[in-house]
Parts: structure tokens; C-alpha cells; sequence
């Protein structure tokens, strides 16, 4: 795949899939949701990655490592800004490498 299909693909995933699995379990499509949908189930569940969350004063920070490469960072980079932002009208500051994601969900 070339960058913009995984940009894509990130995008359209990051909306469908998320609101989808949110709804199918009855759970509110809210911060608190969202937050407990990227560390319980895409973390812990699905293994896309590892996943350290800590509270600070005005954001949640998400630390979010990987096995994989840059690619992979591109795409969760995509899938976390538009699930965010399409969904919650929440807009992340997100940063990665090509093994990890820094994600800051303002509270």
C-alpha cells in the first residue's frame, strides 16, 4: 500500500469500525468510550499494540507501542484522528515514531 491508501484506510476504519464496535456493545459513543475502546479492546484484545495510560491535568495521555513499522504508526495515527475527531468532535494532539503512538485526548 503507498502512503495515501494507508491514510485512508486508517480514516475509514477509524469511523466504521469504531462506532460500530461501541454500539454493537451498547456503550455510549463519548470520551470515556472511546478511550476504554482503544486500551481494552484494540490494545489489550485485539494485540494492535501496547498500551500505558496516565491522567494528567488536561488530557488523557496514551502511549501506545508496536511491534511493526512506520506504516502502521501512519495508519493508528488516521484511525485515532478521525475517531476522535468524526465521532466526538474531540480533536487528539498525536505524535509517532515508527514504532509508537503519543496520543493526548484533551479532557
Amino acid at each position: 500500500m503507498d502512503s495515501a491508501e494507508i491514510v485512508d484506510a486508517g480514516k475509514k476504519s477509524g469511523y466504521r469500525r469504531t462506532m460500530d464496535q461501541l454500539l454493537m456493545r451498547g456503550m455510549a459513543l463519548d470520551r470515556k468510550s472511546a478511550i476504554w475502546y482503544i486500551t481494552e479492546v484494540i490494545g489489550k484484545y485485539s494485540a494492535w499494540f501496547t498500551c500505558d495510560q496516565h491522567e494528567e491535568k488536561n488530557h488523557t495521555l496514551l502511549y501506545l507501542r508496536h511491534t511493526y513499522n512506520e506504516k502502521w504508526s501512519i495508519f493508528l495515527q488516521n484511525y485515532f484522528n478521525t475517531m476522535f475527531k468524526e465521532l466526538l468532535d474531540i480533536t487528539p494532539e498525536i505524535e509517532y515514531t515508527s514504532n509508537s503512538i503519543i496520543l493526548r485526548v484533551p479532557k
